[in-house]
């Protein structure tokens, strides 16, 4: 299992071009991925989506998962299903957002932990919809990240890992079986 990142810094503003920023890291991850010193050309091609409209590679070799928050972008790419979501520890009224969205239960392990507490069940949500394809107000209802008090091992057959490398963001992947995680930073791969 890889871990591609990079920064949108030097790109401007975060939210311009952010599909075409994206599309551009997403092929030169692949391409790494794939053993090749190059970004991997065609790959639009065999990009696919479901009908709730999550991608994936046509041939099925390749299961991956796409997240940007803030400045940051990242990508999971494994042979197995994966789903990944990261955000800014920025969040104001993560309180407010718990109490209307979140468990009786989730809610209170909020009040115990914090902004970290909020974000590792909100970031756990987010990569159940991403690996689930379901809609995020189906996850609220569906599954609970906490169990006795603690972030739940694993949901709906999913495990859930925690990805502590980025200051300043909380960071959750769901997978089907453990596997070490191999980062790779995009910024410092040269492309030909």
């Amino acid at each position: 299992m890889r871990l591609f990142f990079a920064d949108f810094n030097g790109w401007g503003s975060p939210d311009s071009r952010q599909k075409e920023k994206s599309e551009i890291l997403l092929e030169r991850a692949l391409g790494c991925y794939l053993g090749e010193n190059r970004p991997a050309e065609g790959w639009t091609s065999v990009l696919r989506h479901t009908e709730t409209g999550k991608p994936y590679f046509a041939d099925g070799r390749v299961r991956f998962s796409v997240s940007h928050s803030g400045q940051r972008w990242i990508c999971l790419m494994a042979d197995q299903e994966v789903a990944i979501d990261i955000e800014r520890e920025a969040i104001r009224d993560y309180e407010k957002i718990a109490r209307r969205f979140f468990s009786p239960e989730e809610i209170d392990y909020v009040q115990k932990q914090g902004q970290r507490g909020f974000l590792e069940i909100w970031t756990g949500k987010e990569a159940y919809v991403k690996i689930t394809g379901t809609t995020l107000w189906s996850a609220f209802k569906e599954i609970s990240m906490v169990k006795d008090g603690r972030i739940a091992p694993s949901v709906k057959g999913y495990l859930v890992k925690d990805l502590p490398f980025f200051s300043g963001y909380r960071c959750t992947y769901l997978c089907q079986r453990p596997e070490p995680v191999r980062l790779l930073d995009l910024d410092g791969i040269q492309s030909e």
